[in-house]
């Protein structure tokens, strides 16, 4: 039998072990969209013509300014990559776009391959003295994270932004107050910084484990936000503040749909009305529906609970990638809807034997590929939709791996 400690140390390592992955979710930690040695998306000041006409009395001079080719950028080192950026006329905002990404993938990729050696080691990790094994890689990892820092500190310093000590507004919060008069908006924003400010030491030093006190601390901080907001704000403004701050001002942002301010006002109150009782999943998806249906009509209701779809919301991307009109994205969302469905009832079919089964499993998984091709833009359209979701295809039109440590179905009795 393992003991506690050994459970304890194994879990530990495979957080360490995971390092690599973690740097990945780090803000703009993603792949670099071009980094030294690779190619990547030309910023707008660099994607210009390459040969221009300019007139110069009657008779037009053509322009022998040579072509800009992406490859004339020195990529090493860093520095060079990010004054060759500026030179060609890219904003400092660019510049760190395209710089960060880049820096982080290239230490992440560094940390994996301190990681790596450790994985084909496990059980040597695991038992005593673990710790004292584990430190060199503990110790390599921060090294690296403390250079990396050093790294971005030096190559952004002056450009603006947060590593030099330089804060950009806020996206959330522009997006909040977006619709005041600068004046009014400035304001505001202040407001809900010193109460960020007071809330968050509220916070540090609260006394005790009593939540309902905490509670009663925080709605009296947010009593007095309302208060400062009140006495520069008007009743429509504030109203508006306060929709564009609930947690559900998301509905905003979605595509696929279009809802007044006055739909959007009473859809958001719906739900944070739902939000606010005590209900279960189903009855509260039942009553949030019969309510938007009551409200915005069953038609648009039934859009809007389509635009909810995160599915949706991804096919509307690719199809907008694609070139393809909304319409089409639309009409296949519903194809996909209908195989998934017609796919459910065949593994449910007690009719059917296994073979029976999958042969009808293919031929929803060949009538959803034809659906794809025709909605999508033909072939390449269904190729990308496809690679995008191998996932989901396996699990919808296959029947389920047998579980080897189930139980074996009781024989029927005669």
């Amino acid at each position: 039998m393992i003991r506690p400690s050994a459970i304890a140390l194994s879990l530990a390592l495979n957080a360490l072990l995971l390092i690599a992955l973690v740097w990945r979710g780090r803000p703009s930690a993603g792949r670099a969209a071009a980094r030294p040695g690779e190619s990547g998306p030309v910023p707008a000041a660099a994607s210009m013509g390459t040969s221009r006409s300019a007139s110069a009395g009657p008779k037009a001079v053509e322009d022998t300014t040579p072509a800009f080719d992406w490859s004339q950028l020195p990529m090493e080192p860093w520095e060079a990559y990010r004054d060759g950026l500026r030179r060609i006329g890219c904003p400092d905002r660019t510049v760190r776009a395209i710089l960060e990404p880049a820096v982080r993938h290239a230490y992440s990729e560094r940390a994996r391959a301190l990681a790596a050696p450790y994985v084909g080691q496990f059980w040597r990790f695991v038992v005593p003295p673990s710790e004292a094994r584990r430190k060199p890689l503990e110790d390599a990892v921060k090294a690296l994270e403390e250079e990396e820092k050093r790294v971005l500190d030096a190559l952004f310093r002056g450009l603006g932004g947060p590593d030099d000590g330089v804060a950009g507004p806020d996206p959330g919060t522009a997006a909040q107050l977006g619709f005041l008069p600068s004046a009014v908006g400035d304001r505001a924003a202040d407001a809900l910084r010193r109460n960020q400010e007071r809330t968050a030491e509220f916070h540090r030093t609260f006394q005790g484990d009593d939540a309902r006190r905490r509670q009663e601390g925080v709605k009296a901080l947010q009593g007095e936000l309302d208060a400062d907001l009140d006495s520069f704000l008007t009743p429509e403004e504030k109203a508006q503040f306060k929709l564009r701050r609930s947690p559900f001002a998301w509905l905003r942002e979605l595509t696929g749909i279009v809802l007044t301010e006055e739909e959007l006002s009473k859809v958001i109150h719906a739900k944070e009305q739902l939000a606010a009782e005590p209900l279960g999943d189903n009855e509260r998806t039942a009553r949030e529906k019969a309510e938007l249906a009551k409200l915005l009509g069953p038609e648009r209701a039934t859009e809007l609970e389509r635009a909810e779809d995160g599915e949706f919301q991804s096919l509307l991307r690719m199809a907008d990638r694609l070139e393809v009109p909304t319409e089409q994205a639309t009409s296949f969302w519903a194809a996909r809807r209908q195989a998934a469905e017609l796919a459910q009832t065949a593994l449910k079919d007690p009719a059917l034997n296994d073979p029976d089964r999958q042969a009808r499993l293919a031929e929803l998984r060949g009538w959803i590929g034809t659906q794809a091709e025709a909605f999508l833009g033909g072939g390449r359209g269904r190729a990308t939709w496809e690679r995008a979701e191998k996932t989901w295809l396996d699990q919808q039109f296959k029947l389920p791996e047998p579980d080897p440590l189930a139980p074996p179905a009781p024989t029927p009795t005669p």
